[in-house]
């Protein structure tokens, strides 16, 4: 119900800032990067995977307005991890983390027209 979106938007928030600060450590250590790059591909496969049963929190076709701050902190939280996968392993993503990101982009564009 309603009462997961906090928490689901916590927890992106969390691995979205463990994320960032990881990538700002590996600077230099191509052992450390690789590490990252398969822990960020594993983070995408959960997602891709909690995506089929949580697709109503991300905001896809769906008014701006009526979000809740809790379901636009997720969506932002996700936004920046995927950013950090394309800019950080797009090498090492496959398709179903490529579909993943893509199809999220078209539908987040749509919202903003």
């Amino acid at each position: 119900g309603l009462s997961l979106y906090p928490g689901f938007a916590r927890v992106l928030a969390v691995i979205d800032g463990s994320l960032y600060q990881w990538f700002k450590q590996t600077e230099g250590i191509e052992e450390a990067l690789l590490e990252y790059q398969l822990t960020l591909t594993e983070i995408l496969d959960e997602l891709v995977e909690w995506n089929k049963t949580h697709d109503n929190l991300l905001l896809i076709n769906s008014p701006l307005h009526d979000a809740s701050m809790s379901v636009l902190s997720l969506n932002l939280s996700l936004i920046r991890i995927l950013e950090m996968a394309v800019l950080h392993c797009c090498d090492k993503m496959n398709s179903k983390h490529w579909d993943f990101v893509l199809c999220s982009l078209v539908g987040w564009l749509q919202v903003m027209k």
